[in-house]
């Protein structure tokens, strides 16, 4: 596996990474959805204390659209990929004054090439 993406933004953020549990090195899902946005989920650990309770799997945001364009091949054929939250920036640390996110993609080089199509 090779570094695809070293560290992109995940936009549109629908968790708030300090209330929610999320922590660097969490490991993340991309999927593509119907109107070729991908989609980031985590799972983020139990909020009850000691453990008790199940994990939670819901989607972080969504990745920019150059994020998208070059990932999209690989999640049409549904490569392997590695997926981690590489860095949490609290809004009152960040420039945008908003929480951000950032994951790291790593795969196969071959496997986010776009598929050619020769003509008949």
């Amino acid at each position: 596996m090779r570094v695809i993406l070293p560290k992109t933004l995940l936009g549109n953020l629908t968790v708030k990474p300090h209330t929610s549990g999320l922590r660097v090195g969490a490991q993340a899902t991309l999927e593509l959805l119907d109107d070729q946005k991908v989609a980031a989920f985590v799972t983020c650990p139990s909020r009850w204390p000691f453990g008790w309770g199940t994990q939670r799997f819901i989607r972080a945001g969504y990745l920019g659209e150059t994020a998208s364009n070059l990932l999209t091949p690989a999640l049409e054929k549904q490569a392997k990929m590695r997926v981690r939250v590489i860095e949490i920036e609290p809004a009152h640390l960040s420039r945008t004054r908003k929480d951000e996110v950032y994951l790291s993609v790593w795969g196969n080089p071959d496997d986010f090439q776009p598929n050619a199509k020769h003509p008949l």
